[in-house]
């Protein structure tokens, strides 16, 4: 019983330190990650908050970082207009995912 145990505590120190490796490149170190910068965003017509969050930071549940940095705009976070500019944080090699445009003409309202 105690070799078994003792093998389980071993697996898994072995497993916590592989996951801890993934990021490292014996050449140079530690990756880095990109840069954050804000970008302005326009709303338009059909925007939600976690609409935006999904586009620009691939999270709809990230929607409270947008709030949070343009909580002097938005006084009710179910509520936003179009014309509002809103700054909203990405990875400054950001790309988007899709069309924004298209997706919304596909689907009025999901």
């Amino acid at each position: 019983m105690k070799v078994l145990i003792a093998a389980l505590l071993l697996a898994s120190f072995s497993f916590c330190s592989l996951s801890l490796a993934g990021n490292y490149d014996i050449t140079t170190g530690p990756a880095k990650m990109p840069d954050k910068i804000m970008i302005t965003h326009n709303v338009e017509r059909q925007d939600e908050l976690h609409l935006l969050s999904a586009y620009y930071q691939l999270n709809p549940r990230t929607w409270r970082n947008i709030y949070n940095a343009n909580n002097t705009k938005i006084k009710n976070p179910n509520l936003i207009y179009p014309g509002q500019e809103f700054q909203v944080e990405v990875y400054e090699d950001w790309k988007a995912p899709y069309d924004m445009k298209a997706w919304k003409k596909a689907n009025p309202r999901w």
